[in-house]
């Protein structure tokens, strides 16, 4: 995959940047690592990603598509280019203040998904009780490695939590070029909840209506998402990726029936 020959490539080689976090307007980390890759661009702030491999380019893409094919608030990227170095760049999402970091700290609180979600369900209602139960779906898809605070933002109103976006996508393991059927059980594999899958059938159990969300992910077509992305992008992946994201969607989506059908 060669970015520099992709269509609406915006520079930002010139673009000011901030090594803060006192300077971004939500201040979002204290990480001055973190905070060097947030640039000023038309007035706006975009954080950028140096992505080497066309695994990582592949699984940032396909995995904020198939957040928006779940109806996931996500990252919409852009192909960038900065003093030489391509990548992708994303708008930030967190809008004014109030920005709810702790995540993880409060998630440790609970031993299994399913024991989670019933405890979402009772102090923050259906909604998000919903897009949790997406969350763990989009990740077992993707056979994600690297879910980490980072990969969720929400903000606080009043008393309710809003999510802002779901990101972070670079360690997807479908578009590794190694097969999943390495790996002894995929729902190990991410850092959201280890047991999500197992647990999802006594989900349904009391949510029965989410059972919806698994006949969608079940009817994605990881191929015509790829093709999609190299039309909008106009890039071009090689056909040994495409046929491996093709055989393991295959065996995510058997992982899948094993527990739910």
């Amino acid at each position: 995959m060669i970015l520099n020959e992709a269509k609406n490539i915006i520079d930002i080689t010139n673009s000011s940047s901030i090594f803060n976090a006192k300077d971004f307007p939500s201040g979002y980390s204290d990480s001055s690592t973190y905070n060097k890759n947030w640039y000023k661009y038309q007035n706006h702030w975009y954080y950028f990603k140096d992505l080497i491999t066309e695994d990582e380019v592949t699984s940032e893409l396909l995995g904020s598509y198939v957040a928006k094919y779940l109806d996931l608030p996500t990252v919409n990227y852009q192909i960038a280019k900065l003093n030489g170095s391509y990548g992708l760049i994303s708008e930030d999402l967190e809008v004014g203040k109030n920005i709810f970091k702790d995540f993880y700290f409060w998630r440790r609180r609970y031993t299994n998904f399913y024991e989670f979600l019933i405890n979402i369900n009772q102090d923050f209602g259906d909604l998000l009780t919903l897009q949790f139960f997406k969350i763990a779906l989009l990740n077992i898809y993707l056979d994600q490695k690297d879910f980490n605070t980072g990969s969720l933002l929400f903000k606080k109103v009043d008393n309710d939590l809003k999510l802002l976006g779901v990101l972070d996508f670079e360690k997807a393991m479908i578009t590794r070029q190694s097969k999943l059927k390495l790996y002894s059980k995929l729902y190990t594999s991410n850092r959201f909840f280890s047991n999500q899958l197992e647990d999802i059938p006594y989900v349904l159990k009391d949510f029965p209506e989410f059972r919806k969300e698994i006949k969608k992910i079940l009817n994605l077509d990881v191929l015509a998402f790829l093709n999609k992305i190299e039309q909008d992008y106009g890039i071009k992946m090689t056909s040994y990726l495409k046929n491996n994201c093709i055989d393991n969607e295959k065996i995510i989506k058997k992982e899948i029936c094993n527990y739910v059908i």
